[in-house]
């Protein structure tokens, strides 16, 4: 009976392991799109004021 409860709680700690790593994965790939959407951003954001600038001087000429 003592063996089952020590097999028990060594499948229960490694499940926790198993879902802690899985929450760290999943904590990074959300930090990973964060990044990735506001580098988009700060890049999209010249890009259209240049892309505005040059169509004001194309309209205009």
């Amino acid at each position: 009976m003592h063996n089952y409860y020590i097999t028990t709680r060594k499948e229960a700690d490694d499940l926790a392991l198993q879902q802690q790593e899985r929450m760290q994965f999943t904590s990074r790939l959300t930090t990973m799109g964060e990044m990735a959407s506001s580098l988009a951003h700060e890049l999209n954001q010249p890009l259209s004021a240049i892309s505005n600038y040059c169509m004001g001087v194309a309209t205009s000429a």
